[in-house]
């Protein structure tokens, strides 16, 4: 089972609560998005990486960070882990274009309401990979 790898430490200039580890390419971790109060509009994705207080989403070539950027903007997510789907809400820290010419968009969300059980399911898939 290939493992998550450490993206970022603590200290120096890092403000997350907890750390985030990168999800590799070979064994990806697919999420679908709905825009909270944008008219049901959804998406699809690949988490970059993620933590038990948020994740970054990749989206793919051709969409827009438009319903996105607009502060406090809410996501309801559906991660589909190996042990079962994940629901969860989390709120846009940042959408940007990403880096290296690749397409796409890089979401940055903070987690902010997911139940016990889900929790409990999301921090076994970290804590098994890392």
């Amino acid at each position: 089972m290939p493992s998550l790898i450490r993206l970022l430490t603590r200290g120096g200039g890092e403000r997350r609560r907890s750390p985030r580890y990168l999800v590799p390419e070979e064994d990806p971790l697919l999420v679908g998005l709905v825009v909270v109060g944008s008219a049901g509009r959804t998406l699809a994705g690949r988490v970059r990486d993620i933590s038990e207080t948020g994740l970054s989403i990749l989206l793919p070539e051709g969409e827009s960070c438009a319903d996105l950027s607009k502060p406090g903007r809410e996501l309801a997510a559906v991660l589909s882990l190996p042990s079962g789907v994940v629901r969860l809400r989390a709120e846009v820290v940042h959408c940007s274009a990403q880096s290296g010419g690749s397409g796409g968009q890089l979401v940055g969300a903070c987690i902010s309401e997911i139940s016990a059980g889900d929790r409990d399911r999301l921090g076994t898939y970290i804590a098994e990979r890392s």
